[in-house]
């Protein structure tokens, strides 16, 4: 049973330079997908190739909206299609709450109209949650950054082993390298270059945490994502520099795909 991570985008929540709200895509030939976060430019790129027929589960690391204003869309689309099939729903507490309001917002009255059900359901740090993506289990964990909202990186356990991880946005903490240690994949927000604001992660933070905390437990490949767009040249000349004497730091793209237990590729028929 083979499973991937798409990057549908990689960009921070005002970037206009094409690469997209910052989210990811769980998918598999035989399974439905799951959907980690779900910004205002998410949905067009999931309805491109018609990604969005397939899903099953929408996972929010946090409410803001780079992170989850997409929804409503999303979730219009959704029943022009007239789908039946049930959605669930997973994110910190609130989430049922806000999302109805902003569904509320763009369009009156679409909640009660809906022709199928949305399964609500709270990740709360620390605490283990099980879903089930087709006949496959995935067991769900989050700890919680430090963040300017409530914020939890992810862990995802799938079958046979394989294990990702996303970190939302936010400052990492001992429980963040605890929660993501030894995973395959770890999808890391990394806004800037040096420390600055403490509701984001920075590359030297993150360098020092794999060195320290995480040790030989460090996750077996970390991809940036979310970089601020005055800092994206800079970090990318600083993570060329890095990869040389350690392949595992890796940079987000659109459209690239990490094989759980492989080799990433770009697939470039989506652009």
């Amino acid at each position: 049973m083979s499973f991937q991570v798409r990057v549908l985008g990689c960009g921070e929540a005002f970037d206009g330079s094409g690469l997209g709200n910052t989210s990811f895509l769980l998918e598999s030939k035989r399974h439905p997908s799951l959907l980690v976060d779900c910004g205002y430019q998410v949905p067009e790129r999931l309805w491109r190739n018609n990604r969005h027929q397939k899903l099953d589960a929408v996972c929010f690391t946090h409410l803001h909206g780079d992170h989850a204003l997409g929804i409503v869309p999303l979730l219009t689309r959704f029943w022009e299609e007239k789908r039946t099939r049930s959605l669930d729903m997973i994110g910190p507490r609130g989430t049922e709450k806000w999302i109805s309001s902003a569904l509320q917002l763009g369009y009156p009255g679409m909640l009660k109209k809906l022709p199928f059900d949305l399964h609500f359901r709270v990740l709360e740090a620390n605490r283990p949650l099980e879903l089930q993506l087709g006949t496959s289990e995935i067991r769900m964990q989050g700890a919680r950054t430090t963040h300017s909202v409530l914020n939890h990186a992810i862990r995802f356990e799938l079958p046979q082993g394989r294990s990702f991880s996303v970190s939302g946005d936010g400052q990492i903490t001992s429980d963040v390298c605890r929660l993501v240690s030894g995973v395959d994949l770890h999808f890391q927000e990394c806004f800037w270059r040096k420390p600055r604001a403490p509701s984001h992660a920075d590359l030297v933070t993150l360098r020092a945490a794999w060195q320290g905390e995480w040790g030989a437990t460090a996750p077996r490949s970390i991809v940036l994502t979310h970089v601020s767009r005055y800092e994206r040249a800079g970090l990318t000349r600083d993570w060329a520099k890095l990869t040389k004497v350690d392949p595992r730091w890796k940079l987000a793209e659109p459209d690239q795909v990490y094989r759980l237990g492989g080799a990433s590729r770009k697939n470039s028929s989506n652009r």
